[in-house]
């Protein structure tokens, strides 16, 4: 009997142990991590005998967890794929929002600006429309300033997500480092058997580690781990966790970087080595959209600031002086000095705000960042972020340099657009101090407008007004002959308000309606357009003028001087070029009112009247000092007559005009732009369209298309991150299931095994039973 009374014991045990461990699976169901366990029940081995083996009951082996390594694996890499893709979308989602907004884009407030150059530009002496360009511009760049804030406010933010996901990433590297001394000890007391709650539990703190960061895991014998975070750094060894940290960053305090530092206190920066989970997720996001789009904006700032201010500088205001800055200048001492950022290891070298960094050649600016390092004996080396090492050259200081100055180019000899000066002496440096350079970062953030003064607004042409026409005579197949030699120029009834710049006449004996001659104008229109214009002009005739009509709606007139035209004339040329469009500058008015050019060598064009009696040309006009003068030359009634004028002020300026069948009486109006003057205002304007981004290898980009590329940048990398969330989210939601159907504990099943095993612990119980009636049965037949 007492072989039955042992196996219903062991049926006893096993059942209760299989109760237990179906019960802590219930009380475990929303326990995070946990893993679905198993009491493995095994026969007892039997015993022999001369009628066979007899069997001695059942016994729990040993208590497992249901779990599949590569489904754990799984969830872990999903995890940090999903985390990093979350929260890139979060941070890029800003910035497509701050670039795209109507009420915040800085390029809708560019364009705001420039319709009121323009309105300002066809009504030069409307206060209301003057009022209108200042306080658009002000508007315009508040919004390139408040756009740099706020990515300055998101850079700050990610310094303290760095801080407080190290935090995380330190502790929840402890604890594994604990849990590995505490699973190796537990298997040492249970004699091998898996101390499955404590596995749980390390393998919950790598899921959640994997969430700020790529993991991977390396098994070690004695049941321990080893722990790889981003591209193989090690984070856990067994027992022992390395500590990462956040520190300011060593060429730019404002990026924080994420180190890891060992046991002697030394640091290595680690930001180029992690990757997945929020850690790798915010570091690319910095890097490829946050630090792009302050370059990218802060160089769209700096060439529209530059560029406006050359040309506002060239025309005159209502006061009548040349117009000054209308933004601040981009390289005030400020601004250079905030573009060169000393390195937190420098030694006891001049501080990086000594050097300052100019911007030379906008058009060659890129967006890219520089480490300057020089080696204490005037020798530097200046390199990209990508480790591209620039050729640099240091020069002495000179006229346009106070101070001693480098300058760079690339690998094929191109400028890189700016150059650094170090008012200290070159060599002066300690060997290992190095600098961040930033040309164009801090670009946006100093857009400034200096001008207060609507009077001060140059919309007129400047000193120089004038028109220059150049004749280049071909003649095709036979040498020049000057029988057949035309000339071409303005006539005084040309509305030259927008002749465009830098365009050809060609006279084409092919060209024409009837196919027989004409002369045809090349130029590109004031929306960027190339345009052809054709005047017939036959060979054999003498055109007396040729009147372009331009798609602007605006007449271009040119005198014919010379002979018939010859089909020796085909291919004859001409091109003109502006440097600003001075209006009429020449009115005919009384007698057979001959006509009348300003000549290429004029030095000025002042406001007068010229007469002609028949023997002398006459210039009246007012001088600096506001009192009349007369300059009287002799002159035959044609040719070029040159009047050297006395301005008043101790200068002599030279007026050069040539006469044509000038006739006593004859009498023309000096007509340069007066106050209501536009000539400079369009030019300003024009500049909306002009490219001027990129722009050193003759392409590149206008203001509005580099900052059109810049908001498709952004909008494709936030539409392919939110596509990527939802694809990672959707791969992280089935890996989970996965893990679930495998290790997850379902409430039916476990509530059918405690029927199962509470009727097998009842059975087991019933055994027992029989083998004490049993047993008394046999001691009650001795009674």
């Amino acid at each position: 009997m007492a072989d039955l009374l042992n196996i219903g014991l062991t049926g006893i045990r096993s059942s209760r142990n299989n109760l237990t461990v179906t019960g802590h699976n219930i009380s475990n169901i929303d326990t995070p991590g946990y893993s679905r366990q198993r009491a493995e029940q095994v026969t007892n081995s039997a015993s022999y005998h001369g009628y066979g083996a007899m069997g001695s009951g059942s016994r729990t082996e040993v208590i497992n967890r249901v779990v599949d390594k590569y489904a754990v694996d799984q969830v872990r890499v999903d995890t940090s794929r999903a985390k990093e893709a979350e929260i890139y979308l979060e941070n890029i989602s800003q910035i497509d929002n701050l670039l795209a907004n109507d009420s915040s884009a800085p390029g809708n407030a560019l364009n705001d600006f420039f319709d009121a150059l323009q309105t300002a530009a066809n009504d030069p002496l409307s206060k209301p429309a003057r009022e209108l360009v200042l306080s658009t511009a002000t508007g315009m760049t508040q919004r390139f300033q408040t756009a740099y804030d706020r990515m300055m406010e998101q850079n700050d933010a990610i310094n303290t997500q760095l801080s407080s996901i190290v935090d995380r990433v330190n502790e929840l590297s402890s604890s594994i480092a604990k849990l590995n001394d505490e699973i190796v000890a537990a298997y040492g007391k249970g004699a091998g058997n898996p101390p499955n709650d404590l596995l749980d539990s390390r393998d919950e703190k790598l899921r959640e580690l994997s969430e700020y960061v790529d993991v991977d895991v390396v098994e070690q014998d004695g049941n321990s781990i080893n722990v790889m975070i981003g591209k193989g750094q090690p984070l856990v060894l067994g027992g022992d966790a390395q500590r990462m940290a956040v520190q300011t960053g060593q060429g730019d305090i404002g990026r924080h970087d994420v180190v890891f530092r060992d046991p002697a206190g030394s640091s290595q920066v680690v930001n180029q080595l992690l990757t997945g989970g929020e850690l790798g997720g915010l570091l690319r996001f910095r890097e490829n959209v946050l630090d792009r789009s302050l370059n990218e904006l802060g160089r769209t700032a700096m060439v529209f600031a530059d560029a406006f201010n050359e040309q506002h500088q060239q025309g005159k205001d209502l006061n009548d002086a040349l117009g000054g800055d209308f933004f601040k200048d981009i390289n005030s001492i400020d601004f250079m000095q905030s573009r060169a950022n000393g390195f937190q290891t420098n030694g006891a070298g001049p501080g990086a705000g000594k050097l300052q960094v100019a911007l030379t050649d906008l058009s060659a600016l890129s967006t890219d960042e520089y480490v300057l390092q020089g080696d204490g004996a005037g020798n530097y080396t200046l390199r990209g972020l990508d480790g591209t090492q620039y050729n640099v050259a240091a020069n002495a200081a000179d006229a346009d340099h106070p101070n001693d100055y480098l300058t760079f180019t690339d690998s094929s000899g191109n400028d890189l657009g700016f150059e650094v000066s170090i008012p200290n002496g070159l060599g002066s440096e300690n060997a290992a101090d190095k600098f961040m350079i930033s040309p164009a970062r801090s670009g946006a953030s100093q857009l400034e407008t200096v001008i207060k003064d609507i009077n001060k607004i140059a919309l007129r042409g400047g000193n120089n007004d004038s028109l220059s026409l150049t004749s280049s005579e071909v003649v095709a197949n036979s040498s020049n002959d000057a029988t057949n030699a035309i000339t071409l120029d303005f006539t005084a009834a040309s509305d030259i308000t927008n002749i465009p710049d830098n365009a050809k006449i060609t006279y084409d004996d092919s060209a024409g309606t009837a196919g027989t001659g004409g002369f045809v104008l090349e130029y590109t229109d004031q929306d960027g357009v190339s345009q052809s214009v054709t005047v017939d002009a036959a060979v054999g005739s003498t055109p007396a003028t040729l009147n372009f009509t331009l798609t602007s709606g605006e007449t271009l007139e040119m005198n014919y001087t010379g002979g018939a035209l010859a089909a020796s004339n085909d291919s004859d040329n001409w091109t003109f070029s502006r440097s600003f469009d001075g209006g009429e500058l020449i009115q005919g008015s009384q007698g057979t009112t001959g006509s009348a050019a300003v000549t290429q060598a004029t030095d000025i064009i002042p406001s007068g009247e010229i007469s002609y009696d028949g023997t002398d040309y006459t210039l009246s006009y007012v001088d600096a000092n506001g009192l009349d003068q007369t300059v009287t030359v002799a002159g035959a009634g044609t040719g070029n007559t040159v009047f050297n004028v006395d301005m008043g002020d101790g200068s002599t300026q030279v007026l050069s005009i040539n006469f044509d069948s000038a006739a006593a009486g004859d009498s023309w109006s000096l007509m340069p732009e007066g106050k209501s003057g536009n000539a400079n205002g369009l030019e300003l304007a024009g500049l909306q369209r002009d490219k001027l981004v990129d722009a050193s290898d003759g392409g590149g980009s206008s203001l509005q298309e580099s900052y059109s590329q810049l908001v498709e940048f952004v909008g494709n990398k936030t539409s392919q991150a939110r596509i990527t969330n939802e694809t990672n989210n959707a791969i992280l939601g089935q890996s989970t299931q996965l893990r679930e159907s495998i290790s997850g504990v379902n409430m039916d099943e476990e509530a059918a095994n405690l029927v199962k095993f509470q009727q097998a612990y009842q059975a087991a119980a019933q055994v027992i039973a029989a083998a004490q009636t049993t047993f008394n049965a046999i001691l009650s037949i001795g009674r």
